[in-house]
């Protein structure tokens, strides 16, 4: 039995229904666009923070436009189709925009060595191009979506746009999910798979909110819940990270040098490389600090890519200066002295580094050649402390050094 006063109307239902989805996709856009302008002020106005700024504008337009749409689509007010189609058109590709923005971004994030050109931001957006062709031929063709009596309407290839539309940004989390499973360090694995997870909730969202028939602000909350945990995740790398390399810092080294000696596994060996750039004062005063900087990035930019190409678990970092470190996990086997640097496990690494820096000199053709020297110590019971283990890199490292400056006076 019905009481009387309880009962709402149709209207009443699908007013309040409007109001309470205005609201939660207004609470959503704003959240986004706060965490763009504190994101923006907070850490200065590099490329990386242009793009993270850029990359909320969209989504929050697109959460503005999903509001306006659904309003208008003949519930709380009338548009006229050439607005709405307009509107619809819009939609579409900001959401590309997005996903553009969003695979940018994480470049930018595990590339920081990276120049970004004119071109490769051409190469970024040729999706984006594709889609706009696509809206254009829509126009006429009526093959997507189309607008008659103030409703929208889907069109026959509606499935392409999507795929295009939201397509880019599952792409994105395709690509991660491939480069996650390559040989990595730990840290930067456990990087790309939270990067994943993040590329992932803004196409599942959208999809949701499609199959749904748009009663939903599924995409709004999937949008804000995304951009949430990239924030979250730059300001973790902005306390772990170095800022000019992308490496992890000095701080989370001595922390996974420390947790490693205290969880020491068996039948593994742990060993710590230590590096420096060979006169790397006078490039600083040859060349200038700017270039410094640069011989930095491109010397980290070779690391990594010897990192990709060993088979053994490793992190690395910059431990200040022009100094870095790299710790890599490989099979125990047999004992280790000093002298022991021509054994298969630890030549791959040595090797693996001097042949990535020859080739980032040849990539870059610096009026220098970038030559590093390198310290080795394994993990041994008599190691107790994190400063005990460096302690015996670093002793190696000057006395490479110094067998490499006597090789020189030689020469000469």
């Amino acid at each position: 039995m019905e009481m009387m006063g309880c009962v709402m109307s149709y209207e009443e239902m699908l007013n309040n229904y409007l109001i309470l989805y205005t609201i939660l996709n207004a609470f959503c856009a704003y959240l986004i666009l706060a965490i763009a302008v504190r994101n923006f002020l907070g850490k200065g106005r590099a490329l990386i923070f242009q793009t993270f700024a850029r990359l909320s504008s969209y989504m929050a337009l697109v959460i503005i436009l999903d509001t306006v749409i659904v309003l208008g689509n003949d519930r709380l007010f009338r548009m006229p189709n050439a607005v709405m189609w307009f509107l619809f058109s819009l939609y579409f590709l900001t959401i590309t925009l997005s996903g553009q923005c969003i695979y940018v971004y994480f470049q930018m994030i595990l590339n920081p060595q990276w120049k970004w050109t004119i071109t490769m931001h051409l190469k970024s957006s040729i999706v984006t191009f594709v889609n706009i062709g696509l809206l254009l031929i829509n126009i006429p063709t009526k093959q997507f979506f189309y607008v008659e009596n103030h409703v929208f309407h889907y069109g026959k290839g509606a499935i392409l746009e999507f795929l295009i539309s939201y397509g880019y940004i599952a792409v994105v989390a395709m690509y991660l999910l491939f480069e996650a499973n390559q040989p990595e360090n730990e840290y930067r694995s456990k990087m790309m798979h939270r990067m994943i997870l993040f590329s992932s909730i803004p196409a599942i969202a959208g999809v949701t909110q499609v199959l749904s028939g748009g009663y939903y602000p599924v995409l709004s909350i999937g949008y804000a819940i995304s951009m949430a945990g990239i924030y979250m995740d730059s300001l973790e790398n902005s306390i772990s990270k170095d800022a000019m390399t992308g490496l992890n810092n000095k701080g989370e080294l001595l922390k996974e040098v420390n947790r490693r000696l205290m969880h020491r596994k068996e039948n593994v060996a742990l060993y710590l490389f230590m590096m420096d750039i060979d006169r790397f004062k006078r490039i600083n005063d040859t060349y200038g600090h700017q270039e410094g900087d640069q011989a930095l990035i491109h010397f980290s930019e070779a690391l990594v890519n010897a990192v990709k190409k060993i088979s053994y678990n490793s992190f690395l970092a910059r431990f200040g200066g022009d100094e870095f470190l790299m710790l890599v996990e490989t099979p125990k086997e047999g004992t280790w002295e000093m002298e022991q640097r021509e054994i298969p496990e630890v030549k791959m690494v040595l090797d693996a580094i001097q042949e990535s820096l020859e080739e980032v000199n040849d990539k870059y053709q610096t009026p220098y050649r970038i030559a590093t020297s390198i310290g080795v110590s394994r993990l041994t019971d008599e190691v107790h402390t994190v400063q005990g283990f460096m302690s015996l890199a670093d002793e190696d490292l000057y006395k490479q050094k110094r067998i490499a400056h006597s090789k020189e006076r030689l020469r000469r």
